[in-house]
């Protein structure tokens, strides 16, 4: 397997660094080997970061932001993008471009009663590694359920991105 290398950018207080390491934490349970580490300044919240998870069969040595990304997870919509890159974009409608797709990530958080969406692209996250990538999700979600690593209600909100995203792809 090819590593797969995850770029998150998001303003800080998101949640996007948080997901990123309860990820790292269940595909490492699985057998392959995840590495996630956060980019970020002295800021405060609400100043633009980075998170980058690196997904392997075999062991990572390389510590280091990611320049050339297979998959970009982004809070807000962006100017640019790559050709030859998966994205999944929080945004104020629910389509696909391509390679892209645009999630109503904060809107369907918020029909839900919880001001995070953080968990919402989560959930589309692991479609696009299951369904793009041939990733074997079932024991990432299984790790979330038995070592409670989320709440039930983020629970809930990862499996509604999950569905949605797979409405897309």
């Amino acid at each position: 397997m090819d590593t797969i290398k995850i770029i998150f950018l998001a303003k800080g207080g998101e949640g996007i660094k948080s997901i990123s390491l309860k990820l790292a934490k269940a595909i490492n349970s699985t057998g392959l080997f995840c590495q996630s580490f956060p980019e970020y300044g002295p800021e405060r919240s609400g100043s633009y970061i980075s998170a980058y998870l690196r997904i392997s069969d075999h062991e990572i040595l390389s510590h280091y932001p990611i320049k050339k990304p297979t998959i970009v997870i982004s809070t807000y919509e962006l100017q640019k993008y790559q050709k030859g890159v998966f994205y999944l974009v929080n945004s104020n409608q629910n389509i696909r471009n391509n390679n892209i797709i645009f999630l109503q990530a904060k809107k369907l958080a918020k029909k839900n009663n919880c001001p995070f969406f953080n968990f919402v692209l989560l959930g589309g996250l692991l479609t696009i590694l299951e369904k793009q990538f041939n990733l074997d999700i079932n024991e990432i979600l299984n790790y979330f359920k038995k070592d409670l690593i989320i709440s039930k209600k983020d629970f809930g909100l990862l499996s509604l991105g999950f569905i949605k995203t797979k409405q897309l792809l």
